[in-house]
């Protein structure tokens, strides 16, 4: 989990530097409205990203715990056997865990 919240933290901080660029922008320059929508909506997408990796991250760092430790599918929670079948059939692999 300590890639995962690493990586976000970075991300994070992108993010509101980013932020605070658009916003002195904002306040010291003529920028056109449909300009500075358009660097928002960067920004949105800049979020986007974040969540959707900080996710990947996340599952990525289960699967990772779940193979180290050996832990045996029959062990896990109905959910969590429903998330690693559907994780199994997209990576393709031989073994579930």
């Amino acid at each position: 989990m300590l890639n995962a919240q690493a990586e976000f933290e970075k991300r994070e901080r992108e993010i509101k530097e980013y932020l605070s660029h658009l916003e002195a922008l904002e306040l010291k320059t003529g920028l056109s409205v449909s300009l500075m929508n358009t660097m928002k909506s960067s920004a949105l997408l800049m979020i986007y990203n974040s969540i959707e990796s900080t996710m990947t991250n996340v599952l990525q760092d289960v699967f990772d715990h779940l193979q180290v430790h050996s832990v045996e599918f029959n062990s896990l929670n109905s959910t969590m056997k429903a998330l690693v079948l559907t994780y199994s059939k997209k990576k393709n692999t031989t073994t579930l865990v």
